[in-house]
């Protein structure tokens, strides 16, 4: 497979990663997988995956200033706010402590800081002296889901750790024996000295019963989880000891864990893909490996993270938008789970989606058989093309591209019944036909994208016209091009 980078030498231009994330954050709410009388996402994706969904669309909203799926946070928290520590296991719960940090971060709604508070509270019953300290993974005297003996594992003290770490940056005056603070630094001593992490600088599922390293996968999210925490306790301590434990486990991860193309893929012997819980894991690290970015600008885990968005959505996608398990792909089905760790990584690519679209005014391209019309309100530019539902009709762009590479094209329009054109670029067909949905009003203006057009450096045509055969169809006012 050729490395994405050869695939995109754009892969840093702005612009093309928000309309990605668009395009898949609607499918993540509105083909069948929310159900908003539950306010969770249906089977297979179990409970603490939508948690992580949760987590997903706040990380969507806050770069992108687009709330449209913000009410969709409220609601899930209307419907279980009474639930979230009634769960068997410490780490299904801790998943939502985290999700509602996260909200609060964005809404300063105190609502959503308690909820974390109370969840953690929790957590700390399942803190004892065995093994040195550490929490239990199941609550009581309840077995591993798997059937293996109660055990103190990874992931439910990674998030044990950094819920703390995190509590302890938001609320005021936290200090002394018992505060969040403490029992970060608690969790942590103890993690580090506990013999999770192993030779290769990865951290294994668990301990024994007699607390040694039991061996088992090295899964991403357990590599990723951790992260979060070192950041949020070098945010409090300043102590840079953390970030470069947090930096050893990152790259550990990012050595290990992917294909030859550099795209995360899990252990090598064992297919994260498999079962309801695995296809979560691989956007839960690049989430936290967002969060280390952030502190330490590593251009690495930059270029690391938009390769797998880069990867996702050349290789993973399926239909209306849809992504799979199998970063590197093939597709092999869609479900809520998959469809939200595929989201980490496209909205972790929104950081660094800087300004970059170039916008053509369809009024100022060239025209055949069209008018100039700026009756109706709204449009950009001094006007928009009108008139548009005869053969031979038509509109031609010339646009520039800095550089040869797959660009996306998003057009501005209206139409209250829905339309379809044909799409040339340099004069060959780029789309037989493509659909403009109704808009409903010849003032409600939207947009619709063709994703990947590989364009030349300097001069290209993108032509776009009205066609007998196949018929084209609809009344269409176009206001303008952009490339991203």
């Amino acid at each position: 497979m050729t490395p994405m980078a050869q695939i995109f030498p754009e892969f840093r231009r702005g612009g093309k990663y928000r309309s990605r994330a668009a395009a898949g954050m609607e499918r993540l709410y509105h083909r069948c997988y929310y159900d908003a009388d539950t306010g969770l996402w249906r089977s297979p994706t179990a409970w603490w995956q939508s948690a992580n969904a949760v987590e997903t669309t706040v990380d969507y909203t806050a770069p992108s200033g687009a709330v449209a799926y913000w009410h969709f946070v409220e609601n899930t928290f209307a419907k279980n706010s009474g639930g979230f520590i009634s769960n068997d296991y410490y780490d299904d719960e801790g998943w939502w402590a985290l999700a509602w940090l996260k909200a609060f971060d964005f809404s300063n709604d105190g609502r959503y800081l308690d909820a974390a508070q109370i969840i953690f509270d929790d957590m700390i019953d399942g803190w004892d002296a065995r093994c040195g300290g550490g929490i239990w993974w199941t609550k009581g005297d309840k077995p591993s889901p798997d059937g293996r003996p109660r055990q103190k594992n990874a992931i439910a003290n990674e998030l044990f750790f950094t819920i703390a770490a995190k509590l302890h940056v938001r609320v005021a005056a936290d200090r002394g024996a018992g505060s969040y603070l403490d029992w970060a630094q608690r969790a942590w001593s103890w993690f580090a000295g506990s013999g999770l992490v192993n030779a290769e600088g990865l951290i294994n599922d668990g301990l024994t019963l007699d607390c040694r390293n039991d061996g088992c996968p090295t899964w991403t999210y357990i590599q990723g989880v951790i992260l979060g925490g070192l950041v949020a306790l070098y945010q409090a301590t300043g102590e840079d000891a953390l970030l470069m434990q947090a930096g050893s486990i990152a790259d550990a991860a990012i050595q290990l864990l992917t294909d030859e193309d550099g795209v995360l893929r899990g252990p090598p012997d064992n297919d994260e893909v498999l079962g309801v819980d695995g296809p979560q894991f691989k956007g839960i690290f690049v989430r936290n490996l967002c969060e280390l970015y952030d502190v330490t600008q590593n251009p690495a885990y930059r270029d690391f993270i938009l390769n797998n968005a880069n990867s996702i959505w050349t290789w993973n996608r399926g239909l209306s938008f849809s992504f799979g398990g199998y970063w590197s792909g093939p597709f092999d089905r869609d479900d809520g789970a998959r469809q939200g760790s595929a989201m980490d990584a496209l909205n972790a690519a929104l950081l660094f989606d800087t300004a970059g679209t170039t916008a053509y005014q369809a009024e100022e391209a060239s025209i055949r058989g069209l008018i100039t019309e700026s009756l109706h309100s709204g449009f950009h530019g001094t006007g928009y093309l009108a008139g548009w539902i005869h053969g031979g009709q038509a509109v031609t762009f010339d646009v520039t591209a800095s550089s040869s590479g797959r660009f996306d094209i998003v057009l501005r329009y209206a139409t209250v019944a829905g339309a379809r054109r044909r799409i040339r670029l340099n004069g060959a067909v780029l789309e037989l036909w493509h659909e403009f949905p109704a808009t409903g009003s010849w003032s409600a203006w939207r947009t619709t994208t063709v994703y990947d057009v590989p364009l030349d450096a300097g001069l290209n045509q993108i032509s776009i016209s009205f066609e007998t055969s196949p018929q084209s169809i609809g009344w269409l006012n176009l206001d303008e091009l952009c490339i991203q």
